[in-house]
């Protein structure tokens, strides 16, 4: 579950978000499905001996949580999504209510 999230934030955040070096984050993240898990072994290691949480949970559930491969999945998908369905329309109503069309419909 929480691999889902993580990778539904990620893909979010690199389709919507506008900032700088976005593909470039993109692309890191990519490069990562490149990488076979034995070359992963040792930093991961690494970074959980220094981090103390050797022997935990955290340390078993942590470096594992995030997924490339859902974040490039989610990516694709989040891009084939037209920007009319997610950005609220003009308001062309009279009524300030009516200028999103899900404001509206839970306001009635």
């Amino acid at each position: 579950m929480g691999k889902i999230f993580i990778s539904i934030l990620s893909a979010y955040a690199v389709v919507y978000f506008r900032f700088p070096f976005r593909k470039t984050a993109f692309w890191i993240i990519f490069v990562t499905l490149m990488l076979p898990v034995e070359v992963r072994i040792y930093p991961t290691y690494k970074v959980v001996s220094d981090l103390h949480m050797l022997d935990t949970y955290a340390g078993l559930i942590l470096p594992l949580i995030a997924s490339a491969t859902g974040t490039l999945l989610f990516r694709q998908f989040f891009m084939t999504i037209p920007d009319e369905l997610w950005k609220p329309p003009a308001s062309t109503a009279r009524d300030p209510s009516a200028s999103s069309g899900i404001r509206c419909c839970l306001c009635r």
